[in-house]
């Protein structure tokens, strides 16, 4: 129940994100379509009956530019913007912090998301981040990012339970809804910064439908 509540609950939250920034970046959205039509339209149509082959062929592994999408979503709006509490089992020095036994510890992960130092143009949305022949794959210097800079699910032996069933509904989520509608969203909340789709977020999401492939 817990990897099911885990998994659900991250991707209900990104999928949302997700709608909100492939409007805000039609840029985004076009690459991410043509890239459906390569890789999974091969006979000009899709049903749900194909995402079944989808993936026992392993085709989602195929989709690259949407696992750089997925993730760009999770570095941009987190659905949890700071992990569950850590207790120091002893006493430690955190670079020049002293941590005293029992400290409860908190990671802040929209820090780490945003962090000038790992991230060029942190603000913007940037699937390339993840593309390794980018120039954004690497900081600002021109030097490999820390692999810790994107920790959406945490990381460790204590990371998310629900991260591999979230990545995987994400994707079949954005397929199937991508291939077989399109809609938009109203302007003022796409102009306004201030939305975000967090664990209970007080914000909604309406979107208009505009066209229904069949």
């Amino acid at each position: 129940m817990a990897i099911l509540f885990a998994g659900h609950e991250t991707t209900s939250k990104t999928f949302l994100s997700a709608l909100l920034h492939l409007k805000r970046n039609p840029h985004v959205e076009k690459k991410l379509r043509q890239e459906f039509n390569e890789v999974l339209l091969e006979n000009g149509k899709f049903t749900v009956h194909d995402l079944d082959s989808i993936i026992c062929n392993d085709k989602l592994e195929e989709l690259e530019y949407l696992t750089y999408f997925i993730k760009e979503v999770l570095r941009h709006d987190p659905p949890a913007a700071r992990s569950l509490g850590y207790i120091a089992k002893s006493k430690f020095k955190l670079g020049d912090v002293f941590v005293p036994k029992g400290q409860v510890l908190v990671l802040n992960v929209l820090c780490s998301h945003y962090d000038e130092k790992q991230w060029r143009e942190p603000m913007k949305f940037i699937p390339e981040r993840f593309d390794p022949s980018s120039e954004y794959f690497r900081t600002p210097e021109g030097k490999p990012r820390d692999p810790l800079a994107w920790a959406p699910f945490t990381f460790g032996p204590r990371t998310c339970m629900g991260r591999a069933l979230a990545l995987m509904e994400l994707k079949i989520l954005m397929i199937y809804f991508m291939l077989s509608i399109d809609y938009e969203i109203d302007d003022e909340t796409l102009k306004n910064d201030n939305v975000s789709y967090a664990i209970l977020s007080p914000f909604a999401l309406d979107i208009k439908i505009t066209k229904v492939f069949a």
